[in-house]
């Protein structure tokens, strides 16, 4: 089951997205990482994915930006995780009101990613 579970990445650090494919891939996901929403919103439809990693501040689109595109989650068949070093209090509420699934703050530990990908 979980060779076909997809994970798609969205983030602009390109060691952020390395560290996060190695790691879930080597627990056994199916992984992509693209560097900015744009991306992403071409890819979303193409790959599939179960679960979604989002990052807030990127060039371009941002993340906010990529959600509001998706609004509303609920509907969608995948969950989003935003991973943000900036996460304050409107965007957190933004997030919670359209649906995200779960915030996790940068740095991050790898256990909880593991653990929020299950």
């Amino acid at each position: 089951m979980m060779d076909k579970y997809k994970i798609l990445i969205i983030d602009d650090e390109e060691e952020i997205r390395e560290v996060l494919v190695r790691l879930l891939e080597r627990v056994g996901y199916n992984v992509l990482a693209v560097e900015d929403g744009i991306s992403a919103l071409t890819e979303i439809k193409r790959f599939n994915p179960k679960l979604i990693f989002l990052d807030i501040m990127m060039p371009g689109m941002n993340g906010l930006q990529f959600l509001e595109k998706l609004v509303p989650l609920n509907e969608k068949p995948f969950k989003v995780i935003i991973l943000s070093a900036y996460a304050d209090k409107e965007t957190i509420e933004f997030c919670n009101d359209i649906g995200v699934y779960s915030i996790i703050n940068k740095p991050f530990e790898v256990r909880d990613i593991v653990r929020i990908a299950r």
